[in-house]
């Protein structure tokens, strides 16, 4: 499909940086025991075109481990973790 045509930012391939479609973001604190259920859900889903964001509020659980080892299986996700957890969370 040409550059010029307005469809073309929707199309993707391994080759194109272009962004995914559908942003899914995924919050987490001491979910550790969740999370592969959770993110092979998301991962399943019949729709490919988006990109997993997780963020994770310095959860002390092993949940850095678990989300790291999926980000390394699927390029879709990408982990972020906050080393101190933000006040506005804290109940």
């Amino acid at each position: 499909m040409p550059a010029n045509n307005p469809q073309h930012h929707l199309l993707r391939d391994s080759n194109d940086h272009c962004p995914a479609s559908v942003s899914v973001v995924l919050v987490t604190y001491n979910r550790a025991h969740l999370l592969d259920a959770t993110i092979g859900a998301i991962l399943a889903q019949t729709m490919t075109d988006f990109e997993l964001i997780i963020a994770d509020n310095a959860s002390p659980d092993h949940t850095e481990q678990v989300c790291r080892r999926w980000a390394l299986q699927d390029g879709r996700i990408r982990y972020h973790r906050r080393s101190t957890m933000s006040e506005c969370l804290r109940i």
